[in-house]
């Protein structure tokens, strides 16, 4: 068991820098909050958050209840996908396919159910079977349903390289969704620091989250985790099949930036303490040197100078290659249940409904067949269905005092046959479908004065938009 000594913590700087023969920074995280503690003297620093995760834990252990609880808790994800205006599909403007793959590696990394889980380590070695699951958002922060789920598609500047302060200052504020309700990833390209290499990646620890009444000044709009597009996402199926170097860099081609910076997000430290043999406030976790980094994999049993006999590079908290690492152990879930539980923007994503399925989502288009009064108009279901299986009813409701001939106020089917306007003035159609989620409706407001003129936008919920005849 190592010793918690909370001076340590002083030590959490440089050392998250990492230059590989490859010249891969391996994360920023370290340097990253420092920086924030500079720009905002009033956050609590490093000790205070030990101390008061320490407190918690205690307190935690001390109910047999609570001490065994994991989960369930479910993380809203939203990926704004950085690029300079490339087609979808071109690097860095990835597919929805790379998005998912990602979701699906940290999904396994978190529940243990990775396909390269660790044995090695015996009751060590532990994950949150059932209790953490990690899904793409469905709707915007307005509530529209999103065109591609979990994904936000976002146009920026092109520059050689984005350093830093760019993201922190310009590309995160611009962008991010409510911290609260999302969990925010940022995919760019060429992310850079003052260090010459490639960032793969860093992470907002969960500042202030814990302490009760601190304050998170200049926290809220760059609350999430940044990754390089190159190590975002996999070629690699949950069984190891039909690797290939593809979008990402071979070494970390596996999806694992993620994992180690979602790590930070939820309150972890690396492995080694960010001190040469410091703590990592985790007792179950070996007493490292400093940052391992051998790809492929060292052997065990691997020894070092702080007196331990054998080190835990698969740790997900090390610098080891994506193919090395497969393991957080026991008291690093309980840390991470702890700031997941406790946090104001870490908690508020356990009640958040932006991924909640969608059931079918009512939309419709008009399109005029006549040019002049009477209007004869063709209403034309284009109703998605994003989850809970087909569409099992259309009702169509229209103002009967718009409807000329015998045509009744309300239609059951997916498409009505042609309906007359007898003249002008401002009338209401109103879709409803269901299936098995529910149902949703959508209004169109007709102002008829003349030749159509087409405007709608498909909602989930009841809303207007105004079709305008003029002429």
């Amino acid at each position: 068991m190592k010793r918690i000594s909370i001076f340590l913590l002083l030590m959490f700087v440089s050392l998250c820098t990492f230059a590989q023969t490859q010249n891969i920074i391996k994360c920023h995280t370290t340097e990253y909050m420092e920086e924030l503690r500079r720009q905002n003297p009033n956050m609590p620093s490093d000790a205070d958050f030990e101390r008061e995760m320490a407190i918690l834990l205690r307190q935690r252990a001390l109910n047999p209840t609570t001490n065994a609880r994991v989960g369930p808790y479910v993380i809203p994800v939203i990926v704004h996908v950085l690029h300079t205006g490339q087609a979808v599909g071109t690097s860095p403007n990835i597919p929805a396919a790379q998005v998912q793959s990602q979701i699906r590696v940290i999904n396994e990394d978190f529940n243990r159910t990775n396909a390269n889980a660790t044995t090695y380590w015996g009751t060590r070695g532990a994950g949150m079977p059932g209790g953490i699951t990690f899904k793409l958002a469905t709707v915007d922060p307005t509530g529209a349903p999103l065109a591609e789920a979990g994904v936000d598609r976002q146009v920026i500047a092109a520059q050689a390289g984005y350093d830093r302060a760019y993201i922190e200052g310009t590309i995160k504020p611009a962008t991010s969704w409510d911290p609260t309700r999302y969990l925010n990833l940022w995919t760019i390209s060429n992310p850079t620091t003052t260090s010459p290499g490639t960032l793969l990646g860093y992470a907002q620890f969960p500042i202030g989250t814990i302490l009760t009444g601190m304050p998170t000044t200049g926290a809220s709009n760059t609350d999430g985790v940044v990754v390089n597009v190159l190590s975002f996402g996999t070629n690699y199926t949950s069984t190891g099949a039909n690797a290939g170097t593809g979008f990402n860099l071979f070494t970390f081609a596996r999806g694992r930036t993620l994992t180690h910076e979602l790590g930070h997000f939820f309150g972890l430290r690396h492995i080694w303490g960010d001190g040469s043999c410091a703590d990592d406030f985790c007792a179950d976790t070996p007493t490292h040197a400093d940052a391992n980094s051998s790809s492929p994999c060292y052997t065990h049993p691997k020894a070092n100078t702080c007196g331990t006999t054998d080190e835990m590079f698969e740790n997900y908290m090390d610098y080891t290659g994506d193919e090395c690492m497969s393991i957080f152990t026991n008291d690093q879930v309980g840390r991470m249940v702890i700031a997941l539980e406790n946090g104001t923007r870490r908690s508020t994503l356990l009640t958040s409904t932006v991924a909640n399925p969608i059931g079918a989502i009512a939309n419709f288009s008009p399109s005029i067949t006549s040019g002049c009064a009477p209007f004869s108009v063709n209403f034309t279901d284009n109703s998605t269905i994003p989850s809970g299986g087909p569409i099992t009813s259309w009702v169509w409701n229209f103002d009967n005092t718009s409807i000329g001939g015998a045509f009744p106020s309300t239609f059951t089917g997916q498409n009505p046959p042609a309906v007359i306007f007898s003249g002008n003035g401002s009338y209401t159609v109103r879709l409803t479908v269901t299936n098995s989620i529910g149902s949703t409706s959508k209004n169109i407001t007709i102002n008829s004065s003349g030749t159509l003129i087409l405007s709608s936008t498909p909602i989930v919920q009841d809303f207007e938009t105004i079709t305008t005849f003029s002429g």
